[in-house]
Formats: structure tokens, sequence, C-alpha cells
């Protein structure tokens, strides 16, 4: 591309100046930068295509990346958030933390209880916290926990009588 043309295209997104190679291919380049999120989510500043149709694609499907990439972290942490509810509702004892990478990326939950352990109920194999890779496994985890405290607190009362 040695020379390219710059084309007058008003239908365009605003940012992107559309151009056509020495070869007949189309090009755009976006002449505003992306966020980090919208350049993570896959948003790319320069795209072609065979066509005035294809390039329009091609601009079309950048800027769709950009605005889901705005847009899905909120519904993905308002689902979250329901997440943490309904388990903090089941497992009243505990506080349920979604982790997150450095990038805004889900990683794994945690549960933190929220009164400190006795030394019967550590020696019973209650944990003060659970640590999973995924829901399903925090759910698991906390059953057994919960299966746990019962029969501690089960030997606790008949060692009373």
């Amino acid at each position: 591309m040695t020379h390219p043309r710059a084309l007058d295209t008003p239908d365009l997104p605003e940012h992107w100046r559309v151009f056509r190679s020495d070869t007949g291919r189309f090009w755009a380049s976006r002449t505003a930068r992306f966020t980090v999120v919208q350049e993570q989510a896959g948003a790319a500043r320069t795209v072609d295509g065979d066509d005035e149709l294809a390039l329009a694609r091609a601009i079309a499907e950048q800027e769709s990346r950009a605005t889901l990439a705005e847009v899905v972290p909120d519904a993905i942490d308002e689902q979250i958030q329901r997440q943490i509810d309904i388990l903090e509702q089941a497992y009243p004892a505990w506080r349920i933390t979604r982790l997150k990478h450095a990038n805004g990326v889900p990683a794994g939950w945690t549960a933190t209880r929220h009164a400190p352990l006795t030394h019967s109920q550590r020696v019973a194999g209650l944990l003060p916290q659970l640590t999973a890779d995924d829901a399903d496994a925090l759910v698991t985890a906390l059953s057994v926990q919960t299966e746990l405290a019962h029969a501690s607190r089960a030997r606790a009362g008949g060692m009373g009588r």
C-alpha cells in the first residue's frame, strides 16, 4: 500500500478514515483510540475489506465489540451480585466474595465466616474461610461445612447430657 487514496464515505461512524490501496483493497483506520477495555475485548483500530460493504461490516463489528466491552462488564457485575445475594441467603454464616483478576475478569470465589471459630469447631473440621474456582465448587464446600457444623453441635449437645 504505497499511495492510499482517501475516500469520501459519509455513512461511516465518526472517527473512521477510509482509503483504498493501490491494489484496490479497502481499508479503514479509526482516528480515535479505543479504551484499554475495548482493545482487550478485541476492538481493532484498522480493518480491511474486499469491497465497501465488507469494510462497513468490519467497522461495524469493531464498534460493536467496543460497545459490548463497556456494557457487558456491568451486566456481569449485576449477575455476580445476584449470585452473592442468593448464596448469602442460603448460607447466612458466611460472607461471599467474587474474586477478580487485575484486568477485571472474574476469577474464583471465597467465603469467610462472620463469627470466629472455637477450638472445638476447628478440631471438628470447620474452616474460617473457603476458596473455590467456581460457584458450584463453593456451594459444595459450604454444604460440607454446614454438615460438619451440624455434626459438631450434635456431638457437643450429646456430651452435656
